[in-house]
Parts: structure tokens; C-alpha cells; sequence
């Protein structure tokens, strides 16, 4: 039994090694620049050990943001639960996202420049705006609410900010610019302050 669950804890681990691999790979190089012998090097495995894992490159890649996708969406729900206030929340879910942003900057540049073109992009997104839409003042998402805002419109203003808080941390961290976390933090609860976007009850 010990062996057995010491094989699986390999297993996991050499799995785990070939998508973080392969992430920064396709980060830097992109996905179509990046070829199997290209993540074999990289991971010092067998072109066979990468094929036990996954069928094929897409197969990595799809593993890489639907997982990552999964986790994000995990950390967000766990956040909404909470019995903080509107406000709280979303300064939780910031500091979440900007963590992300610092610690995987790798992952985020996947999971924003290919899950686009992923099969399940629109779900993917459609689940992280109900959450967010869940802890403000735009329930269910509806096709008209208090804020006079449409669906479509609420969509694409999370898009852009989540696309200017993700440029605006590259070009921190590349020393472009200077605007830490807390700086973009604040900017963006000092707006949905002002547009009324917290409960009050």
C-alpha cells in the first residue's frame, strides 16, 4: 500500500513538472513556437514519460487553464461565501487576483493570451462574472439593473479592467511604470465606491 501511494506521489509530481514547464514555455515562446522536444529539454523527461501524462500538446495546454481556471474560480467562491461586507470582499478579491498576477505571471499570460481561444473560454468566463456580479450590486447578472447596465456592458467592463489591472502589474514589474499593488488596489475600490457598486444591506 505504501509503495503504491509513494508511485502516485511520482506520478503527480512528474505531471505537475511537465505543466509547469510547459507553462513557462508557452508564456515566453507562445504556444505555437513551442514544440514537444522543446518541453522534453526543458523537463530533462522521456519524450515517452510526456506522452504517459498527456496526448499531446493541446492536451497540456487545455490541462493548464481549465486547472488554473479551476483554481482562480475556487479562490473567488470561497470569497463571495464569506459573510464579509460587499466591500471586503472585493478588496479580497483583488488582493487575490494581484497575488496571481505577481506570483504566476506566467499562468496569467496563458490564461489570458490562449484561454480566449479555448472551446470553454465563455464559460470560464461567464462563471468568474456571476461571481463577481453575486458580491455586487448587479445580481443574477440581469438584463437591465439599478446601475441602468446590461449584461453585455457589465461584461465588458470587468474584461477591462482585469486587462488594465494585468498591464498595468506587467509594466510595474518590468519597472515601466511605477504603481504597486496597493496603488491599484485603492484606485480601483475608490471607483466602485463612487459608482455605487457595494451593498448597502
Amino acid at each position: 500500500m505504501i509503495l503504491f501511494v509513494m508511485a502516485r506521489m511520482r506520478d503527480e509530481s512528474k505531471r505537475n513538472q511537465i505543466m509547469e514547464s510547459s507553462m513557462v514555455l508557452f508564456a515566453r515562446r507562445g504556444f505555437h513556437n513551442t514544440s514537444i522536444p522543446d518541453i522534453v529539454n526543458e523537463t530533462g523527461l522521456s519524450t515517452g514519460t510526456i506522452y504517459t501524462y498527456f496526448r499531446s500538446k493541446e492536451d497540456i495546454m487545455n490541462s493548464i487553464i481549465s486547472e488554473g481556471w479551476e483554481s482562480f474560480s475556487d479562490q473567488l467562491t470561497a470569497i463571495a461565501e464569506t459573510h464579509a461586507d460587499s466591500e471586503e470582499r472585493i478588496r479580497m478579491i483583488l488582493e487575490t487576483f494581484l497575488n496571481l498576477l505577481e506570483e504566476s505571471t506566467d499562468l496569467v499570460n496563458i490564461l489570458i493570451s490562449e484561454a480566449l481561444h479555448s472551446p470553454n473560454a465563455g464559460e470560464m468566463l461567464e462563471k468568474v462574472l456571476t461571481l463577481l456580479a453575486s458580491v455586487l450590486k448587479v445580481p443574477a447578472l440581469s438584463d437591465t439593473n439599478r446601475l441602468n447596465m446590461s449584461k453585455p456592458v457589465f461584461r465588458t467592463g470587468v474584461i477591462i479592467f482585469l486587462m488594465g489591472i494585468i498591464d498595468t502589474v506587467r509594466l510595474a514589474k518590468a519597472g515601466t511604470v511605477s504603481a504597486g499593488s496597493d496603488q491599484i488596489k485603492e484606485f480601483i475600490m475608490v471607483v466602485m465606491k463612487n459608482a455605487g457598486l457595494f451593498r448597502t444591506g
